[in-house]
């Protein structure tokens, strides 16, 4: 049974801000949930412990079949990798949910420095508990919930493949969960015989409820305009999307960064904010050198565009004349307006025709896919 109390704990890298965020992460159980009554426990993983680790492996394999896409995701040192080599800024919570001492659900969330939008990465039910899935789904979801209260979190978010159809189901359906945007694995419909076809990363979002803030000026490509109005539509965020066209744009302030790049599961990311035409110049360079890389090591890569830079019309124009393709769009939580506080709408390099050969759970998910094959 679970304890009167249970503990979700932090595995660092650092002992950075340890003690307090161990502190807020102690989540007693509601008695009035329904789920709280269910014999569930949650139980941290400990990185160090081969035999728990393998049974998270083993746990992931089941539940996927093994055919999630990730590179290695069933192999111990791989995942012991994701989970504990993380970068000077990042901490993770990772944990287990378990009864009668089996493992039957794992679930982890990354954080980059004092984001209030983690990540979730490597959610998995054990299909013998398959009659059990919304029950547990809820009963994590809680304990989400939880912790995004005390930590004022503003959403969370996850690219998830479209093999897991069950999670993403479950999440939509129950969780108010978006699609925001989707990223196939494959770069060429032609590849019939490479294990990426009929693949795709779909970016999930759930945003908290909130008090409004003040609006966000977005300055998306007239050619998907429509598209992203639709897209941040789902969201219960004020944005306001300004005419594209270079008067409306050119006395506008620009936040901007030098081009940043990092990984995601299996996904290569450039995020770029240029703030004038010598940067935007720049910032194409440095996507191609990141592009040439990811490429060597078989990877996708996503390049990130400021949606809230006057820039990023000419930005998506230049990538779209290179290949490159619309994907869907990645709002930033509204407390993080800071360097890499933007909303962003996502490209990568593909073969349209690719999306016609992936399946999709849901109806957003098949119309947002409908509409990166088709549009001229």
């Amino acid at each position: 049974m679970a304890s009167s109390e249970q503990r979700i704990i932090c595995n660092f890298n650092t002992d950075r801000m340890k003690d307090n965020l161990a502190e807020n992460l102690v989540i007693a159980p509601d008695a009035s949930s329904e789920s709280a009554s269910t014999n569930f426990e949650i139980r941290p993983i400990n990185v160090d412990n081969q035999i728990e680790m393998t049974a998270v492996v083993e746990l992931l394999a089941r539940y996927h079949n093994e055919l999630d896409p990730a590179h290695g995701v069933y192999d111990f040192e791989y995942l012991r990798t994701q989970l504990e080599d993380l970068d000077s800024y990042e901490r993770l919570v990772s944990f287990v949910v378990a009864t009668e001492g089996q493992f039957v659900a794992h679930v982890a969330l990354r954080f980059d420095g004092a984001s209030v939008q983690p990540e979730i990465i490597l959610p998995a039910v054990d299909p013998a508990a398959r009659e059990n899935c919304l029950a547990l789904s809820q009963f994590v979801w809680e304990k989400i919930e939880a912790l995004a209260a005390k930590q004022e979190w503003d959403s969370v978010y996850q690219f998830s493949p479209n093999t897991d159809s069950a999670l993403q189901l479950l999440s939509i359906r129950h969780f108010e969960t978006s699609e925001m945007a989707i990223l196939p694995e494959a770069q060429f419909a032609e590849a019939t015989a490479s294990r990426y076809v009929g693949k795709a990363w779909i970016l999930l979002l759930h945003r908290f409820q909130r008090a409004a803030s003040h609006p966000v000026l977005l300055y998306p490509p007239e050619r998907h305009r429509a598209q992203i109005a639709s897209l941040v539509g789902q969201l219960r965020a004020s944005r306001v999307l300004v005419d594209g066209t270079p008067s409306a744009r050119e006395t506008l302030p620009v936040n901007s960064h030098s081009p940043i790049a990092r990984s995601v599961s299996d996904i290569s990311e450039i995020s770029v904010s240029p703030a004038n035409r010598a940067e935007v110049a720049s910032a194409i360079a440095a996507i191609e050198e990141i592009a040439a890389k990811s490429e060597a090591e078989k990877s996708r890569l996503c390049v990130r565009v400021a949606l809230d830079n006057p820039t990023c019309p000419e930005v998506c124009d230049i990538l779209e004349d290179r290949g490159y393709r619309f994907c869907g769009i990645f709002p930033q939580a509204e407390s993080d307006r800071g360097s890499l506080g933007h909303d962003w709408i996502l490209y990568s390099r593909f073969d349209p025709q690719i999306m016609r050969r992936i399946s999709f759970s849901t109806p957003r998910a098949r119309d947002l896919a409908k509409y990166i094959a088709s549009y001229l």
